[in-house]
């Protein structure tokens, strides 16, 4: 049952993307943060595995969730249970506000780590990154330190 329900939501997903025009498939970055959970904690894992069974593909396939802010709940649940901290929602001019679950597809959405050492966690690429939404994802989750202005002028 559970590998029907899977391709079915899939499918959709697929769809809902293609519509959409979102050129990366994000559920590639879920999965392998979902990896790197395992590896530090299995319990919270275990409950993500059981959460993507019940809840995640029910809520595409039967309740005709959008499945691509499904999956965005879903990034965002890894994220949370990886570090605790806040969420937040970045629009194009670079704003960043309280993150809310009907954000619009077009904001850059991150978690940010209550420990001041840790990168931001990405949470949700919009369909099209701003130059300034692109600086704040190099700045926060890539951990790249110099301004573009910069890097053009090293030598």
């Amino acid at each position: 049952m559970t590998s029907d329900l899977q391709q079915r939501a899939g499918a959709l997903f697929d769809e809902a993307r293609e519509l959409a025009g979102l050129q990366d498939d994000p559920r590639d970055h879920y999965r392998a943060s979902l990896k790197q959970l395992r590896a530090s904690d299995s319990d919270a894992y275990d409950e993500l595995v059981v959460y993507f069974r019940e809840q995640l593909l029910p809520s595409i396939v039967n309740e005709g969730i959008d499945p691509l802010m499904a999956w965005r709940a879903y990034g965002l649940e890894i994220a949370r249970r990886t570090h605790g901290g806040r969420t937040v929602s970045i629009d194009a001019t670079g704003v960043a506000v309280p993150f809310e679950p009907n954000a619009p597809l077009d904001q850059l959405i991150l978690h940010l780590p209550e420990k001041n050492n840790i990168r931001a966690l990405l949470v949700g690429l919009p369909l099209q990154m701003s130059d300034a939404q692109r600086a704040a994802h190099d700045w926060l989750v890539a951990g790249k330190h110099k301004l573009p202005d910069e890097e053009q002028r090293s030598p």
